[in-house]
């Protein structure tokens, strides 16, 4: 069919028709926006922040919708939620707005102290920094003949701890270098290269890298913009290169100090950088309004981040009339320990006596509701009214608890004591002084003049139930003295009284140190009849035996550790003494030969030898030898053998143990 355009009717029609079909058209995509399917939130995190938007993408969420906050975070990577305002499986409604806290990695800033990189390898200390989050770290490469080649050889930065996104140089050995050739290498073009790629090339060969950022708008942020030397230069082991990568485009800083969040978010998201939020009370900026930031000028590149400090306005103080000063305080120091202590507030006391109130609760507080940060808030905290409280000494009890009550005060702890001046069941002292009503008051009270029963230091009585008695009442204020002395006794066990009498406040006694008995003269009697006798006056008994004596008869007692008539405890052990009496004689026939038998006899030693063994085997062994010199001018010049024996060797019978006197001449000497 062929429309007629010179008419004009034809082309009003087919406008109009063209107009109806695009009415249509936008009025149907309208519809189905209108009534799309309900969006049900779903759970993010730990998903990157890519996934959030290509969901909001595909069910038609715009932008305005989400708000991104970022954190750094030690353990989470990235770009991955941390957490989100809307809970999953939760209907999105079109007003709604979905706030996100997204990982900005680790703090960049974060202090850190390096590790000792003592003989570690360079593989060694570069995995350590990369687990620890540096990201401006250098390998500079020199010979060392006391390093071993690849190792650790010190920091050219002075100190131990440093920011993350400090630059530090780490100098690694190349070895001594003695006897190597020279290793040169090509440098290539690093314009395909990767940061990570042109490290790898620069450890390969032992060259050192120096990374250098610059803004560039024809440079894909992360790519090389130039490179020094260039593309094809030699250059040796231990030598230099530095690359300076592309930060992206350079977008200069504009200042959103007194603007709002949203105008900041806005221009964020236009440039491709990320902000950090922190809150901060404020009296000088409004609420919702950025105080500042950083950095507040200069130029930033691509995925840079700024930090913002949000304005929250005044401090919200509640009232704390009516609760106590330690809860107010504790609510105090809660405010100003959130958001980084801005809210700076001070809190001063002022006491008030009064008994509309429990002590300690606040009568009144000079500021709530919205207040300036570091404002002063006055709290006035009630104290009961003091109440003095007199001495009431010698009033009797039930009088003294009357004036208690009437004060008002509470009866306090009541102790006793004896006294010789105040009446029993009436007031010795009590507690005195201004007071806060229904204080518990104390208050000591007589028992009276104290007399300790005669019965207590009568002879028989135990020393102990004395002593006993004595200290208990002293300890009431009795104020007596006890005097002991002890004795033997022959009536009374140990520790009871033998006599007692009290002189004023004095109690003198005499105590039994134990019973004792004469221990019986058993001397002369035999040992069977003194043990006995011991024995049956108490005595425990035990004998020492001196063996034979020619001064004591046998088994007659000689003598006893204890003499008789002194006295001793009971079961005291007396030693009695006894001998075996005199020793009986052994006798023996003397041997029986002339003295001329030795007469030719060499020397006076083989004739002592020859004797020695003729009486010993005799039963003689007291034997006394003497010599007889025989040289010279001698009496008894070269005479040989035996002078005299005494007793003669003639056969008698006599005691072995007589003594037996050899003379012996002593002949010849070689």
């Amino acid at each position: 069919m062929s429309v007629d355009w010179k008419n004009r009717r034809t082309i009003t029609l087919l406008i109009v028709a063209v107009l109806l079909f695009a009415a249509t058209a936008a009025g149907g995509i309208y519809l189905r926006k209108m009534n799309r399917n309900p969006v049900l939130m779903e759970d993010f995190t730990g998903r990157s922040r890519d996934d959030v938007m290509a969901w909001a993408e595909q069910n038609s969420i715009p932008r305005s919708q989400m708000e991104f906050n970022l954190y750094y975070d030690e353990e989470v990577e990235e770009n991955i939620i941390l957490d989100q305002s809307i809970a999953p499986d939760t209907e999105l409604k079109k007003d709604d707005v979905l706030v996100f806290s997204v990982s900005n990695g680790k703090d960049p800033e974060l202090m850190i102290t390096l590790s000792d990189f003592s003989g570690m390898t360079q593989e060694e200390i570069d995995d350590w920094f990369s687990r620890n989050g540096f990201v401006n770290v250098y390998y500079i490469y020199e010979e060392d003949p006391k390093t071993e080649k690849n190792r650790f050889i010190g920091i050219v930065e002075e100190g131990t701890e440093f920011h993350r996104n400090d630059e530090i140089s780490v100098r690694i050995s190349l070895g001594s270098g003695d006897g190597q050739q020279t290793v040169e290498t090509t440098v290539p073009d690093f314009s395909s290269y990767s940061r990570t790629n042109i490290q790898a090339w620069a450890s390969a060969n032992r060259v050192t890298v120096y990374f250098r950022t610059a803004p560039s708008d024809t440079v894909e942020k992360g790519k090389v913009v130039s490179q020094n030397p260039a593309a094809g230069t030699k250059i040796a082991s231990g030598g230099s290169v530095t690359v300076t990568l592309s930060s992206g485009k350079a977008i200069a800083v504009a200042s959103f100090a007194g603007k709002t969040k949203a105008e900041a978010d806005a221009w964020i998201r236009d440039n491709g950088l990320k902000a950090i939020y922190s809150e901060q009370y404020s009296a000088a900026a409004a609420e919702g309004t950025i105080m500042s930031q950083n950095p507040s000028s200069g130029t930033l590149s691509e995925g840079d981040t700024v930090t913002f400090v949000l304005s929250i306005g005044y401090v919200t103080v509640n009232d704390y009339t009516g609760k106590t000063l330690d809860s107010f305080q504790a609510y105090i120091n809660s405010l100003n320990a959130a958001y980084s202590g801005s809210a700076g507030l001070k809190l001063e006391t002022a006491v008030q006596e009064t008994n509309d109130y429990t002590p300690g609760t606040i009568i009144s507080q000079s500021a709530s509701g919205s207040v300036a940060p570091g404002t002063t808030v006055k709290a006035t905290v009630a104290s009961a009214k003091k109440i003095a409280v007199d001495s009431k000494a010698g009033v009797p009890e039930g009088e003294f608890l009357s004036y208690l009550a009437s004060l008002p005060m509470r009866q306090g702890t009541a102790s006793r004591q004896y006294s010789d001046s105040v009446a029993a069941g009436s007031l010795i002292s009590n507690t005195t002084g201004t007071f806060e009503a229904n204080t518990a008051i104390d208050y000591v009270l007589s028992l009276g003049s104290y007399t300790p029963d005669a019965a207590l230091y009568a002879a028989g009585a135990p020393f102990s139930s004395l002593q006993n008695a004595i200290n208990n009442a002293n300890k009431s204020g009795a104020g007596w003295t006890l005097t002991a002395s002890y004795a033997d006794s022959e009536t009374y066990d140990s520790g009871t009284i033998i006599s007692g009498s009290a002189s004023g406040k004095t109690i003198t006694v005499t105590v039994s140190s134990g019973k004792v008995a004469a221990v019986p003269n058993v001397i002369g009697m035999d040992a069977a009849a003194a043990e006995q006798t011991l024995r049956n006056a108490g005595f425990a008994v035990s004998q020492n035996n001196i063996g034979y004596s020619n001064d004591h008869q046998a088994n007659i007692v000689f003598a006893q550790s204890v003499a008789g008539g002194e006295k001793r405890a009971p079961g005291t052990q007396i030693i009695i003494s006894l001998s075996d009496g005199p020793k009986p004689v052994e006798t023996a026939a003397l041997p029986n030969f002339p003295l001329g038998l030795y007469d030719n006899a060499s020397s006076a030693s083989s004739i002592i030898s020859s004797l020695t063994q003729i009486y010993n085997n005799a039963g003689f062994y007291n034997l006394s030898f003497t010599t007889i010199p025989t040289g010279g001018d001698t009496e008894y010049s070269n005479m040989t053998g035996i002078k005299s024996i005494t007793p003669p060797p003639n056969g008698a019978v006599i005691d072995k143990t007589t003594l037996i006197a050899f003379e012996i001449f002593e002949g010849e000497t070689n």
